[in-house]
């Protein structure tokens, strides 16, 4: 009995997290390699659409968030709205864009794709201490979203662009954080087709990186419609 209480301490003591994915054999396997090295004290693994309910019935200071899913984005925004000193960890990062949308939407550190458990809990307890790590190629972006807040991009950004049906669904599906690959999955058109359209909207939106309209340099909502 006493042996059980020092382990609910030793537990309570450690910083409280959930790790959260669509699949759930990826959210297990990182809660138990997590909970080897023992630095967190997991006390849920959830699907994206139960972190809230999570977060209202239990106090937890980091999330581990697979990020590889665009939907993963709305769930790092509600979980930041219910705690500003949230800590989220995305992992799965599968690009730099991919990383950048997360960021926007409150992610506080990042791990890519071919990550490691021990990167994922390096990356936590930096997180832990203030510092955001990041892969390089995300720095690179980041800092091209803060020339482009600064006015200090290649150029003005043509954000009533006249663009054509097709290229603004492509467009919306590109701010929404999807790679080429999943944007022709999603609208039955192959990969090449995608790439293309990219860069025709890239052109008339003077921007010179997909990430930049994941950044929102140019909003929807203002590029005007041309007959495809």
């Amino acid at each position: 009995m006493e042996r059980d209480r020092d382990r609910c301490t030793t537990a309570s003591a450690k910083p409280a997290a959930v790790v959260v994915s669509d699949v759930l054999i990826y959210r297990e396997g990182i809660a138990a390699g997590l909970s080897r090295i023992g630095d967190f004290h997991i006390v849920a693994t959830v699907a994206p659409e139960q972190l809230a309910i999570r977060l209202g019935e239990t106090s937890v200071e980091l999330v581990f968030l697979d990020i590889s899913n665009p939907r993963s984005r709305d769930c790092a925004r509600t979980a930041r709205r219910m705690s500003r000193d949230l800590r989220i960890i995305g992992f799965g990062m599968t690009s730099a864009d991919v990383g950048l949308a997360g960021a926007e939407a409150g992610v506080t550190a990042f791990v890519d794709h071919d990550g490691t458990i021990a990167d994922l809990n390096q990356a936590a307890k930096g997180a832990m201490g203030g510092v955001a790590v990041c892969p390089p190629g995300l720095t690179t972006r980041l800092l091209e979203r803060i020339a482009q807040l600064s006015g200090a991009g290649a150029g003005p950004v043509q954000s009533n662009a006249a663009l054509t049906q097709r290229e603004r669904q492509i467009a919306s599906l590109v701010e929404d954080g999807l790679s080429n690959k999943e944007i022709a999955l999603t609208l039955a058109i192959s990969p090449a087709t995608v790439k293309n359209h990219v860069h025709t909207i890239l052109d008339k939106l003077n921007l010179r990186r997909r990430g930049m309209i994941i950044a929102g340099a140019a909003k929807p909502s203002n590029w005007q419609s041309e007959n495809a």
